[in-house]
């Protein structure tokens, strides 16, 4: 199923051992508490809250299956923003009320709704206000402190920022590939984790491959640093990527998913572009564009299909602006779901969403598309060419201190664990 929500993650999201669930999250009739971390705890309910807010936010059906798979990561998840919690209390580091509403406002953003929109969204799905709340306040508290405590420490001299741009020119020329990734890391020689882990990247994988969105899925699941930024990495030389890496992406196109085995971990790389001779560098347009989804109901007829293709026809022929658009479909369908995509660089999406948006004419819809779980339009409101700016120094000295600090988080995060008490019951 598609479906369009998207969560920011603040500041940077950072590795957690994996967790192994003991039970069926979906079900309360064991026990009303999921977790006990030190003296706080998390309760099923809330856990189930968290699941379906993920569900939603990659596009993945909400089923049991489904559930079960992401339930795990879900709890460990939660289990880390409890952990920050606590050591920001402990240090008396709290988020402000403005912080929070900026947080929020920027979840909003991001999905074309205002605060009071998302927060309507939110009541609608039963998903509490409260549990997104708590999941900004863990990413501001913890950035703070990971900041306050470490960056003092770190030593970033010029020479290091001119052999940043010295290799950044270089690469202009080498050949390049534009890179996405889902990080899962597991406890090295626990075989049960190795394969716990291995299953759920291929069950992400295959999400994917029907429609869930990479970059929602990186942000919620993955270990890395990079899954605050939607799992991109960005243009990388294939040179200098790992041998397994390496090899995984000599035999892929754009578009394509591979898993790379790491020392303790497993890698999802999915290639959004490649290039040779400085063809990265090269002139890229920006996009906007909306995508309505006109759902099917449950268990349709052939009547239903025929109708459902008719009302969405009649949407796409009569809507003259992405605004337009949005409103015909939710005045004929109040299921219908829409989403409003700004200035989105035409390397990032893949190769066959790209052709069909290139070739669009402007504020006029497509024809329905037909999609597993009903039928899908498009519109193309702006295009505009752009030509890419070489980094400033400054713009590589954040990027150093960035990845240094997300180094320094990993190490507090997992001495935190293993000196927590966490009881797991379910």
């Amino acid at each position: 199923m598609v479906k369009f929500f998207s969560i920011l993650s603040l500041g940077l999201i950072f590795f957690s051992t994996p967790i192994i669930a003991k039970g069926n999250v979906a079900s309360t009739a064991q026990s009303s508490i999921a977790a006990i971390i030190n003296n706080d705890t998390i309760l099923v309910s809330e856990l189930n809250a968290r699941i379906k807010l993920f569900l939603l936010s990659a596009g993945m059906d909400e089923n049991v299956e489904n559930r079960k798979q992401v339930a795990e990561q879900m709890l460990n998840r939660m289990i880390d923003e409890k952990l920050k919690l606590q050591l920001a209390k402990k240090f008396d580091l709290v988020a402000t009320k403005e912080e929070i509403d900026d947080g929020f406002a920027n979840v909003a953003a991001r999905n074309n709704m205002n605060p009071a929109q998302l927060e309507e969204f939110l009541k609608s799905k039963r998903i509490p206000k409260s549990l997104l709340i708590d999941h900004i306040k863990a990413d501001i508290v913890w950035h703070t402190y990971i900041k306050e405590r470490h960056q003092s420490t770190i030593q970033i001299n010029d020479q290091d920022v001119k052999s940043k741009i010295a290799e950044y020119k270089s690469n202009k020329m080498a050949e390049q590939a534009q890179l996405a990734e889902i990080v899962l890391f597991y406890n090295k020689g626990d075989a049960n984790e190795k394969s716990t882990t291995a299953n759920y990247a291929q069950k992400l994988i295959n999400e994917i491959k029907r429609g869930a969105n990479f970059a929602m899925v990186a942000q919620q699941s993955s270990h890395s640093a990079s899954a605050a930024l939607g799992g991109d990495i960005g243009w990388v030389m294939v040179s200098n990527l790992d041998a397994e890496s390496k090899k995984a992406v000599d035999k892929m196109h754009p578009g394509d998913l591979s898993i790379v085995q790491m020392q303790n971990g497993i890698r999802i790389l999915i290639l959004r572009n490649k290039s040779v001779g400085g063809e990265a560098n090269k002139v890229d347009t920006m996009l906007s564009f909306s995508q309505v989804i006109m759902p099917l109901p449950a268990s349709p007829t052939m009547e239903a299909l025929e109708s459902l293709y008719q009302q969405t026809s009649s949407v796409s022929k009569n809507a003259k602006s992405t605004d337009g658009l949005a409103k015909l479909a939710r005045s004929a369908n109040e299921a219908a779901i829409v989403k409003m995509n700004n200035d989105v660089p035409s390397s990032n999406l893949n190769p066959q969403l790209r052709d069909i948006l290139m070739k669009m004419p402007l504020n006029k819809a497509s024809d329905p598309i037909r999609v597993e779980d009903g039928f899908l339009v498009f519109m193309v409101s702006k295009r505009q060419k752009v030509s890419p700016t070489d980094p400033t120094e400054d713009d590589i000295f954040r990027n150093i201190l960035e990845q240094k600090l997300g180094q320094l988080s990993q190490r507090e995060l997992r001495g935190l664990r293993r000196v927590a008490f966490i009881d797991l019951r379910v």
